[in-house]
């Protein structure tokens, strides 16, 4: 027993002192000595570049280093932005993260870093090449081979030729892998991104996988593929070159073959358009970056189940297909074609950030029952197709319109036919009408002039139910006027004056068998005015069987209904009940 006791109590000391000498060689600097050194030699040896820490910090039992100050020099000059410099990296490893193959690291936390690229006037750049020497490994030798679970950047800057772009990158299972090729001096590499979260500068975050394989070369940078995806069905995909990297003399240039598909919603923050998020959007073609000229596309475009979505209107779905172009400063779609309503829309678009945007277009087979219906007006029983061309410019000038469309009817209760001549210029708001009409079977307007001076107007019907479908996108209700257009017959003549916004009408009407409430109207005729919400009715002149009724009529027309007052009234032959049932009803 005594000699048990006796060496438990050795081996307790022992630990102790183990645990002493452990706890002093942790503290004592010389780990992080040690992995100073041998980063240095490591960076310096794969990558030609001078590696410096300001300080290190390592907490070997919980598995985390904190570097602060760390800089990586290129071939910059003294007192020139380093290729790479960090305020801050943090780093979470876990068992087994170093093997002699790979490096598996649970975090990486890099705060406020700055990768600069730059070249020079003898067409070199800041990138240094390895120093390999002989090597076991023969031509290919792994210079980096790193897997991240958890990755974060945090006020990241790209500093190309004193250019600065902000960035943050989140990312999750970041696998990057890079070897050199002595034989052709060059890199070949490739990184993948289980899920990354990125954000450049003030644009929107992109979050999204991805997947790319590159060589570094002397003067180019070759992609020889990439993918990209995200979560709600974008995806994009490519191949090319950044050539020029190392020459001065031809501008650096990025040339790459792009095919995408691009989810409608999560394009929106960029384009900022009245349009719903769904649908899609597929491109096909180049992308060109040239220094000092900026982004070019061409290719095809195409788009499928647009919306069109105000406050109160959704208009869709619309397909569209054209040529796309696009330069600094300027867009064009060419063979243009756009499919919806029925019909189609074949023309070209322009937009010039000087000049504005311009449209040239010819219409074909538009349905106008489907339009109307889009436009809330519940009661279609118009029938006919539109086609014609119309011109548009706007933008940096004041809009222009105009539009010579023929309307021809088709099979329905209630065919529709007509001309629609107009301009309409923003400049003096003017709209120009030249001859135009609409015609239904039982109904016919015409219509000509300048809204500035008066647009004449000649309206005649003998079923004024076929005119509904006008009043219910005038905002009125049939139930809240106070003539009902069930059934009768009359004409409308008179001149459209004022605004777009404020349109002022003067004229005369006058009509037959009409029902005003259940009651029986024989003849009525009346001057008519109205204007920003104002109705006049002035020398009224109504008959019936039973009564006659002569006068005037005031009232206003807002929040969709009619208000009136009357006055001047002279009765003929009538009964007290008429009289008094005709006054409940109208006065």
């Amino acid at each position: 027993m005594r000699r048990r006791a006796k060496f438990s109590l050795w081996a307790l000391g022992l630990t102790l002192l183990l645990a002493a000498a452990l706890g002093w060689f942790l503290r004592s600097g010389y780990i992080e000595r040690y992995i100073v050194e041998r980063a240095i030699l490591e960076a310096e040896k794969s990558t030609g570049a001078k590696l410096s820490i300001g300080k290190i910090k390592i907490d070997a039992w919980g598995g985390r280093a904190l570097i602060e100050d760390l800089v990586l020099r290129g071939k910059e000059a003294i007192g020139e932005q380093p290729l790479f410099s960090a305020k801050q990296c943090q780093i979470q490893v876990g068992l087994a993260s170093l093997s002699a193959s790979r490096i598996d690291l649970r975090s990486l936390l890099i705060k406020e870093p700055i990768f600069h690229l730059v070249t020079y006037a003898d067409g070199t750049t800041n990138i240094p090449g390895p120093r390999t020497g002989r090597s076991n490994r023969g031509a290919l030798e792994t210079i980096v081979n790193l897997r991240l679970g958890k990755l974060e950047i945090e006020r990241g800057e790209f500093l190309w030729n004193d250019v600065r772009t902000p960035f943050e990158i989140r990312g999750q299972d970041v696998a990057v892998k890079m070897d050199y090729v002595s034989a052709s001096r060059s890199y070949r590499g490739k990184l993948d991104a289980g899920s990354a979260r990125y954000q450049m500068a003030s644009l929107p975050v992109i979050t999204a996988t991805a997947t790319v394989d590159f060589g570094i070369e002397q003067e180019k940078i070759r992609i020889d593929a990439f993918r990209i995806r995200t979560p709600v069905g974008t995806e994009i995909s490519g191949r090319g070159n950044l050539a020029h990297v190392d020459n001065r003399e031809d501008p650096f240039r990025l040339d790459m073959d792009i095919d995408a598909a691009v989810a409608v919603g999560e394009a929106l923050p960029f384009l900022k358009l009245p349009i719903e998020p769904t649908g899609h959007m597929n491109y096909t073609g180049k992308l060109l970056f040239e220094a000092g000229r900026g982004f070019e596309l061409h290719g095809d475009a195409r788009a499928r189940d647009l919306y069109y979505r105000d406050a109160t209107t959704r208009m869709g779905p619309v397909t569209a297909k054209a040529k796309l172009d696009v330069l600094p400063a300027r867009l064009t779609l060419s063979s243009l074609r756009a499919e919806g309503f029925g019909g189609s829309v074949d023309g070209n678009f322009l937009w010039d950030q000087q000049e504005g945007w311009s449209l040239d277009g010819d219409l074909s087979k538009l349905d106008m029952a489907t339009i109307l219906k889009q436009l809330n007006a519940k009661e279609v029983p118009w029938s006919g197709v539109i086609h014609g061309p119309i011109e548009a410019r706007g933008g940096k000038k004041p809009l222009v319109l105009s539009a010579d469309l023929e309307i021809t009817s088709t099979s329905g209760p209630s065919p529709l036919e007509g001309l629609l001549a107009m301009t309409y210029e923003e400049a003096g708001n003017r709209l120009l009408v030249r001859n135009s009409f609409l015609a239904l079977p039982h109904s016919r307007i015409n219509f000509a002039g300048d809204l500035g001076v008066g647009i004449a107007l000649e309206l005649r019907s003998t079923q004024f139910r076929e005119l509904l479908p006008v009043l219910e996108l005038a905002g009125l209700k049939e139930e809240q006027l106070a003539i009902g257009l069930l059934q009768g017959s009359g004409s409308v003549n008179g001149q459209l004056t004022g605004s777009i916004k404020k349109p002022h009408f003067r004229g005369s009407l006058s009509a037959e068998q009409l029902l005003v409430n259940g009651s029986q109207i024989d003849k009525a005729k009346a001057r008519v005015d109205y204007g920003d919400e104002l109705l006049t009715v002035d020398q009224l002149d109504i008959e019936s069987m039973t009564t006659s009724v002569k006068g005037n009529l005031r009232g206003t027309i807002g929040r969709l209904s009619l208000r009136h007052s009357c006055s001047s009234w002279h009765l003929g032959r009538t009964c007290r009940r008429r009289q008094h049932a005709f006054r409940r009803n109208h006065c």
